[in-house]
C-alpha cells in the first residue's frame, strides 16, 4: 500500500512522459539540498547578527561563556542566536525539501509525490490516539530498555536548551508552530510521502518502512534521540501504510511532538 502518485493522468494529452514513480534519487537529492541550504542561512545570520554558533545547553555552559568573555575582555553578552531565530531558520530548508523533491521528479521524468492532506475525522483520531500511543507506553518502554544497555544517561541537552532559551510568549508560539506544527508537516510529507514511499515500492513495507524509520532517527544527529525517534518513525510509516494516506501520520507526529513539549515545559517549570 503505497501513496498516490499526484502526476497528470494518462488522458491528458500534453501531460509529460513519465518513466515512473519518484525515487530515492529526488530523496536525497533534495536532503543535501536542504542541508546545505540550512547551513548557508546559518552561517549567514551568524556573520550578519553577530551571533555565536555556542549554544550552553545547561545553566553551567552560561556560566562558561561568561567567563571566557571576561577572560577575552569582552563584556558579559549572551550572543547565542535567539530561539525566534533559530525557528525561523528551519524554513528555507523545509521549502528546498520539499521543492526539490517535487521538481527533481519531473526533471527525472518521473511522477510527482501525491502529497494530499484529505482525510476523515477518523484519521485525526486515529492519528491523535497513536501520537500519544507513542509517547506513553512506548517511549517509556524505550527509556527503560536504553537505560537498561546504556546506564544511567543524561536527557536531550539539545532539547532543554531549546525551552531554556524562550525569553518571550512569543518564542513560545514560536517553538510550538515550528516543532508541533511545521515540522511534523514536512518531515511526513517528505519522510513517509517521498522516501518511504519509494523504498516501500522497490524493497516491500517491511524493509521500506523499517529504513525510511532508521534514516528518520538518524538525520535529527542525537545519539541519545536515535531510537525514541526512530521508533516514533516507525510507529508514523506503519500508520500512514495502513490508512494509505499521510493525514493520519502527521497528526499522530504533531500530537507526539506537542506531548514532548509539554513535557519539557513541566520539566524546566516553563
Amino acid at each position: 500500500m503505497t501513496q498516490d502518485s499526484a502526476g497528470p493522468s494518462a488522458a491528458d494529452s500534453n501531460a509529460p512522459v513519465t518513466t515512473g514513480r519518484w525515487g530515492t534519487g529526488e530523496a536525497v537529492l533534495a536532503w543535501i539540498s536542504s542541508v546545505f541550504v540550512s547551513t548557508a542561512a546559518y552561517i549567514a545570520l551568524l556573520s550578519i547578527g553577530g551571533y555565536s554558533p555556542f549554544t550552553p545547553q545547561r545553566p553551567g555552559g552560561h556560566i562558561g561563556r561568561i567567563v571566557g568573555q571576561i577572560a577575552n575582555g569582552e563584556a558579559p553578552n549572551d550572543d547565542s542566536v535567539p530561539l525566534i531565530w533559530n525557528m525561523l531558520l528551519l524554513v528555507p530548508g523545509w521549502i528546498i525539501l520539499l521543492g526539490v523533491s517535487w521538481v527533481a521528479a519531473g526533471a527525472f521524468g518521473h511522477s510527482r509525490p501525491g502529497w494530499s492532506l484529505t482525510g476523515t475525522k477518523s484519521d485525526v483520531l486515529v492519528g491523535i490516539a497513536s501520537g500519544l500511543f507513542l509517547q506513553v507506553p512506548i517511549m517509556i518502554v524505550v527509556g527503560i530498555l536504553m537505560q537498561l544497555i546504556l546506564g544511567e544517561f543524561a536527557p536531550s541537552g539539545r532539547a532543554l536548551a531549546l525551552v531554556d532559551s524562550i525569553d518571550s510568549p512569543l518564542a513560545v508560539i514560536a517553538l510550538f508552530l515550528a516543532v508541533a506544527v511545521g515540522a511534523p508537516i514536512v518531515e511526513e510529507l517528505f519522510y513517509r510521502g517521498v522516501l518511504q514511499g519509494a523504498l516501500v515500492e522497490r524493497m516491500g513495507p517491511v524493509l521500506g518502512i523499517g529504513l525510511t524509520s532508521v534514516i528518520f532517527g538518524a538525520v535529527h544527529l542525537s545519539a541519545i534521540e536515535f531510537a525514541p525517534l526512530a521508533v516514533a518513525g516507525l510507529g508514523f510509516g506503519v500508520l500512514a501504510w495502513k490508512r494509505d494516506r499521510l493525514l493520519p501520520a502527521i497528526v499522530a507526529h504533531m500530537a507526539f511532538n506537542t506531548f514532548t513539549l509539554v513535557l519539557l515545559f513541566a520539566s524546566t517549570g516553563g
